[in-house]
């Protein structure tokens, strides 16, 4: 999978997508939370799938989880490709998307990623004979899936459902002790399947590691931080700008953040550079997200 060359144009979904390559392989990447309400929806991604001509497919999976139904969805598309499937858990495989995982023929998984399996649950609004068939119809999704880790894991259905309750995180070589991954993946850069995973928004789940709890603050701050004069000058000329244009917007750019945060009201701003209102600071900020 290294060096990968596209022989097609890559076809791009909502949160993932699809490259062929020209060693007979395709890599498909997911990176987003499952279900069309909220990142992947199953009816594309099952659409798109049925394009990969390859003989192998590399999925290359970093997702919170999501749908419960999308995702099943999703892994029976997966499973019923043709194609030799190959998972590489990069970041985070939790909830449905460990389901996605266990699609695979093979599970490689990055040494700093994450495996979590829980209970399923949902939002319901109703009388109590409503809430009661909800609880049901949870306890038959729940028993679904808990056959689905018992026939890849080999653990007993006591266990994986305690595994579930207590909402289980499980390390790279920890989900390759019980049976959910195969090996860890070589070609997985240090360091990178953390910081992938710690941008998403994990705060619903009770036991999220704390490697990753202190990543996505981390990742938070970062995001907030105000970016220098030679950070954007950087960003435009990776963008295409030239050396002059890229300087003289970063320069406005930073003037007119530097008076928004300072409060500036005008007074003693050079002749030529009069004071930014509101929308002319709100678009540089526009400006700079996109840039970040």
């Amino acid at each position: 999978m290294k060096n990968l060359t596209r022989t097609a144009p890559q076809r791009r979904g909502q949160g993932y997508e699809i490259r062929n390559a020209a060693d007979a392989s395709a890599e498909i990447l997911v990176y987003e939370p499952i279900g069309g309400w909220m990142g992947i929806s199953a009816a594309d991604f099952a659409k798109d799938l049925k394009t990969v001509t390859a003989g192998t497919i590399h999925l290359r999976l970093n997702s919170p989880g999501g749908d419960v139904f999308d995702g099943v969805t999703i892994a029976n598309a997966l499973k019923n490709h043709p194609a030799r499937v190959v998972v590489h858990v990069d970041g985070l495989a939790a909830s449905i998307a460990s389901i996605i995982a266990l699609a695979g023929d093979e599970v490689l998984i990055a040494d700093n990623a994450f495996f979590m399996i829980h209970d399923p649950w949902a939002f319901s609004i109703g009388n109590a004979a409503e809430m009661r068939k909800m609880a049901d119809t949870l306890d038959k999704i729940g028993g679904s899936l808990v056959d689905t880790y018992v026939k890849r894991s080999g653990a007993t259905k006591a266990q994986v459902e305690t595994w579930m309750h207590e909402e289980t995180w499980f390390t790279a070589q920890e989900a390759i002790d019980e049976g959910f991954a195969d090996a860890i993946d070589t070609g997985a850069t240090a360091g990178d399947a953390v910081a992938a995973a710690a941008q998403f928004d994990l705060s619903a789940y009770r036991r999220t590691p704390e490697a990753l709890t202190t990543m996505i603050a981390a990742a938070s701050d970062a995001a907030n931080a105000v970016p220098t004069k030679r950070t954007i000058e950087r960003a435009l000329r990776d963008a295409g700008c030239s050396r002059t244009h890229a300087k003289a917007i970063a320069a406005l750019a930073d003037k007119a953040l530097a008076q928004r945060d300072a409060g500036d009201d005008g007074a003693g701003t050079p002749a030529g550079c009069p004071r930014p209102d509101a929308a002319a600071v709100a678009a540089v900020d526009s400006i700079i997200a996109l840039l970040k």
